[in-house]
């Protein structure tokens, strides 16, 4: 069995959807594949404020951010997921 080099990294607005319905179509091309067992995905936000300096407003805005970013790139690559046995 052929070892492929799974590694990817991708950066870009994880909140376009149609960008990352792109990606995952290119990422099935690239791997002859149209299914996957794993996913992770992760986001960040850049941000020069503290939980000692900001309320908690800014933290839940930016939770919210972090949390919707991850939502949104388990939904475009959900379908090659369930595709997995």
């Amino acid at each position: 069995m052929q070892r492929r080099d799974m590694r990817r990294l991708a950066a870009g607005d994880g909140g376009d959807a149609a960008a990352l319905r792109a990606f995952r179509g290119e990422e099935a091309d690239r791997h002859d594949s149209h299914r996957i067992h794993l996913l992770f995905n992760n986001a960040g936000v850049g941000n020069s404020g503290s939980m000692i300096a900001h309320g908690r407003e800014e933290w839940e805005l930016t939770f919210a951010h972090l949390l919707a970013r991850v939502y949104d790139c388990t939904r475009a690559f959900l379908p090659m997921l369930q595709k997995a046995s």
